[in-house]
């Protein structure tokens, strides 16, 4: 750039005082005067006799058609802020969007030939008094207008000229364009303001569009994530009813062969001596015929008992099964299931007894379910305990919760048949057709089910000629080592 083209360039800055004085102090430098500099404005007369010099129509239109078509609001700032920072004459620039309490939303800074500090203080006095008057503030030297030399920002910066501005759309207060000149006090005339003004009035109104735009692009995201998400939903919905509708199919195809089959052999029974009863009755001693009667009495009983099972199993196995949990203390429950089989265990000369701890932590549980569990269990120790012996019902503490452990004094289970035990319809090598011990076969296996669905699992431990136990874990606080597991007292090596 030549001396010439800096003092063109001074001028069109509006910079005249400095023009002189660079003129007057290097007269030596130039032979003749410059050429005219070329202004940004052509004369134009105001009324009252008043000249001004505004910006170049088509370079406004330029400006304002670039802040108009930009639908991003940080990018919308940026470029409202390179615009009138090149075309007012300033060395520094800031943009703010505000909230309606004027908390800041969006920042950006700008200064002539260096990247801005994102860090730099903010005059909060500048932009405070612009916002509540909504009016443009123009200040010849910042550091020495006495309502502003105090703000620690204006102090730290030194800012000396300044122009600053409301941007506002409809009435409502959007942010602040501050601009600066830290090199010349009073170097925003009144053509640059109503320059700036016309294109923060744009902006302003480019601003509001960009927040509908933001809006309409947000909400238009929303509706498509609800959209996808309830696509979603649907398919998971179907889903599952596919798999509801496959396992009901296989329930009902499994409890129907479960019923053909064991359901059978007792229903031959029963039909067979009740045949006998009603064609030879009368030919038949009495004692023979209380036996036939008692023997159909008792199949027609384990009928029953068969068919509640089946249909329990059905119910446990369905896949849309939940517990209904609540806070539970084993303890007690167990003392109240351990008075039902009193008297059963007093007609059968059994010892019962109870190791109840009374510290137990309360377990989230289902009280019904885990009350079938126990009466299986029990049930089955003293169906296969001789007389004579014990069945124990221990409670204790376990790290992972509460300890249940039910214990018998039977002959126990063969190595080899313990992995089978909670098969379904599994009944061990000394259960005959007749089911005389009682019991269809289902007994482990429901009792199984039951604790699967509380999150454990039942744990078996038996030696031939000692006995076994049978026990399982709630899951609670931890409470530490129990007293004991009573693992290792007996049942019979057949089991329900």
């Amino acid at each position: 750039m030549t001396r010439s083209d800096a003092l063109a360039t001074w001028s069109r800055w509006g910079a005249g005082a400095k023009v002189a004085r660079l003129r007057q102090a290097h007269a030596g430098l130039w032979l003749s005067d410059p050429a005219p500099p070329s202004p940004l404005v052509t004369p134009d007369a105001r009324p009252g006799g008043t000249a001004e010099h505004p910006f170049d129509r088509i370079s406004l239109i330029k400006a304002s058609h670039s802040i108009a078509t930009e639908a991003d609001a940080d990018g919308l700032l940026r470029r409202l802020l390179a615009l009138t920072l090149e075309s007012a004459g300033a060395t520094h620039g800031l943009v703010l969007q505000l909230d309606e309490e004027g908390q800041v939303l969006r920042r950006h800074s700008l200064q002539v030939g260096a990247d801005a500090p994102a860090d730099a203080p903010l005059p909060w006095r500048l932009v405070s008094h612009v916002r509540q008057s909504r009016a443009p503030l123009v200040l010849i030297d910042a550091s020495r207008d006495e309502r502003f030399a105090f703000d620690a920002a204006v102090a730290r910066l030194q800012m000396r000229a300044v122009l600053a501005l409301p941007i506002a759309s409809r009435g409502t207060p959007l942010g602040v364009l501050l601009l600066e000149n830290r090199l010349m006090p009073g170097a925003f005339d009144e053509a640059r303001v109503r320059l700036v003004d016309v294109l923060a009035t744009q902006a302003a109104i480019a601003l509001d569009n960009a927040e509908l735009v933001a809006g309409l692009r947000r909400e238009v995201q929303q509706r498509s994530q609800a959209s996808h998400q309830l696509a979603a939903a649907l398919d998971e919905v179907q889903r599952l009813t596919r798999d509801l509708e496959a396992e009901n199919t296989y329930l009902r195809r499994d409890l129907i062969a479960n019923l053909s089959h064991d359901l059978r052999t007792p229903l031959a029974a029963v039909r067979g001596y009740l045949e006998v009863l009603i064609n030879k009755g009368p030919q038949l001693a009495g004692t023979t015929q209380q036996e036939y009667l008692g023997i159909a009495w008792r199949q027609t009983r384990y009928l029953g008992e068969l068919t509640d099972q089946l249909l329990e199993l059905a119910k446990l196995d369905f896949r849309g099964m939940t517990v209904e949990a609540e806070p539970l203390k084993l303890s007690e429950l167990a003392f109240d299931v351990l008075q039902k089989f009193e008297l059963a265990a007093a007609e059968r000369q059994i010892q019962l007894s109870p190791d109840l701890v009374t510290n137990d932590p309360l377990v989230d549980a289902d009280a019904s379910l885990v009350e079938r569990v126990l009466d299986n269990l029990i049930g089955n120790a003293l169906q296969h305990t001789p007389a004579g012996g014990r069945v124990t019902l221990r409670v204790t503490l376990a790290p992972q919760g509460v300890r249940v452990a039910v214990s018998d004094t039977g002959s126990g289970i063969d190595a080899a048949q313990l992995p089978h035990v909670f098969n379904r319809f599994y009944r061990g090598q000394h259960r005959g057709p007749d089911a005389r011990h009682g019991g269809a076969g289902l007994g482990l296996a429901i009792t199984q089910r039951i604790v699967e669905l509380h999150g454990s699992q039942v744990e078996v431990h038996s030696h031939l000629g000692e006995g076994s136990t049978f026990s399982f874990v709630l899951p609670g606080p931890a409470a530490g080592e129990g007293e004991g597991d009573g693992e290792g007292t007996g049942q019979a090596s057949s089991r329900a």
